[in-house]
């Protein structure tokens, strides 16, 4: 019988160290590194930005616990600024709520890692990931067996040949973590460049050669964390903070400009389907930004 309760104990404490080697995605000293890059339609020369973030602090929102997640655009990764909040449930279900003009946005699901292959996740009105695999893979400078997923995007009801996208587990898509269900929503694309544990580098895109992609034409001292587009996701008027607008252009998927606004950093977006926009803003002094808005 005691025999029986040691073999018992062993089991119970090597489930726990097995549910304890689950690695989160919400959790402190974790940094992702992300690039923008745009047009992804020709004629006009390819540009990039970087956007880093991190998770920094708990707060309450609503009376639910979440953890805080800071960003930067700074090339040496200072001047930090709060963005939004991210909460994760036991079984790997991310959410986050966006933050600005001193207002929560809705909570949206960002990932769901209980999913099993043929399961779906929900982005936009009729746009899905539909699970197609679940495999271990493990990165280069890290030893730890992380869960990977394959997911197939679905628009319309049909499945899209060829278009996929990859989550890893305690990272998040490698489109970046904010972007899951991103591909096809805005003249440009995301990409993560860099993941980051306590400082120590973990993953670097095989694609690209730097951890960091500036803004071409823009002083990067200039615009670290100036501009900012709220709220977001929005379905109706957001509004530019940060600047002065002279102009600002909206751009759907397919290059094409469906918004112009002159002189006022409120822009509507109402009769603008679901999806990801690119705005572009030229302010009083003559600086280009860009910002991307979720409409939903």
């Amino acid at each position: 019988m005691k025999r029986h309760l040691i073999i018992l104990a062993a089991m119970l404490v090597c489930g726990a160290v097995q549910a304890q080697q689950f690695e989160p995605i919400v959790a402190e000293g974790k940094q992702w590194n992300v690039a923008f890059s745009y047009p992804w339609f020709p004629p006009e020369p390819q540009q990039h930005y970087t956007t880093a973030y991190k998770v920094e602090g708990d707060t309450v929102v609503d009376g639910t616990a979440y953890k805080m997640l800071l960003y930067t655009r700074s090339e040496h990764f200072t001047n930090w600024a709060f963005c939004g909040v991210l909460r994760e449930t036991n079984e790997g279900q991310v959410f986050y709520r966006g933050y600005g003009n001193h207002v929560f946005g809705n909570e949206e699901m960002l990932y769901d890692f209980s999913m099993q292959p043929g399961d779906s996740i929900q982005y936009y009105d009729e746009s899905y990931l539909v699970l197609v695999s679940v495999s271990d893979t493990i990165m280069e400078n890290d030893y730890m067996p992380r869960k990977k997923l394959v997911l197939q995007y679905k628009e319309g009801g049909y499945l899209l040949d060829g278009y996929y996208e990859t989550w890893i587990e305690g990272i998040g898509s490698l489109w970046g973590l904010l972007n899951p269900g991103s591909l096809f929503l805005v003249g440009g694309w995301d990409n993560l460049l860099c993941y980051y544990e306590d400082g120590d580098l973990l993953f670097q895109n095989p694609d690209f050669n730097s951890c960091y992609m500036g803004t071409d034409g823009v002083d990067e001292n200039e615009v670290e964390n100036l501009v900012a587009v709220y709220p977001n996701p929005a379905s109706g008027v957001v509004r530019i903070e940060g600047v002065e607008a002279e102009q600002v252009l909206v751009y759907n998927a397919l290059g094409q400009a469906v918004k112009t606004v002159r002189n006022s950093n409120d822009v509507s977006l109402e009769g603008l389907v679901e999806g990801v926009y690119l705005v572009r803003i030229r302010d009083k002094e003559g600086r280009i930004f860009l910002e991307k808005v979720m409409v939903r």
